[in-house]
């Protein structure tokens, strides 16, 4: 059938599968670029690299559950290649050793903001609202 001859059902129900695939498609490349580039075994290269496709996709016009699975992926990425040390799980093939001196700090991303660190983050004052007192922000810098 022609466009003009479908029924606004079967319109209706082509755009949601239209959708459907450019969601799951969505998924898919983001979560391959999470595994190839942000994964356990990473580099300033990688995760750059990685950072410029999240631009790319993130140019596309996504719906809501899209664009909050690629804003996830891209704070992961931001914060890893701020990160210039391996810990835990997490190697980093630049930076191969762990570095407590100057990493020993909790990773703090605001939205429009550069990341910052801090050696604590009090909760107990923010209940029931999103954002954590960071009032001790420092720089990268922790005596722990």
């Amino acid at each position: 059938q022609q466009a003009s001859q479908q029924s606004q059902p079967e319109r209706v129900s082509q755009q949601a599968t239209k959708r459907g695939e450019i969601a799951l498609a969505v998924r898919k490349r983001v979560r391959r670029l999470m595994w190839e580039r942000v994964g356990i075994l990473r580099s300033r290269q990688t995760l750059e690299r990685a950072l410029r496709e999240f631009e790319q996709i993130a140019r596309a016009s996504l719906r809501i559950p899209s664009r909050n699975f690629l804003t996830v992926a891209t704070i992961i990425a931001r914060a890893a290649l701020w990160r210039e040390e391996s810990r835990g799980a997490h190697f980093r093939l630049d930076f191969p050793q762990r570095d407590d001196a100057r990493w020993r700090v909790h990773s703090i991303i605001r939205d429009g903001a550069e990341i910052s660190a801090s050696e604590t983050i009090d909760f107990s004052e923010e209940v029931g609202s999103r954002t954590p007192d960071v009032s001790k922000t420092s720089g990268l810098t922790s005596d722990a």
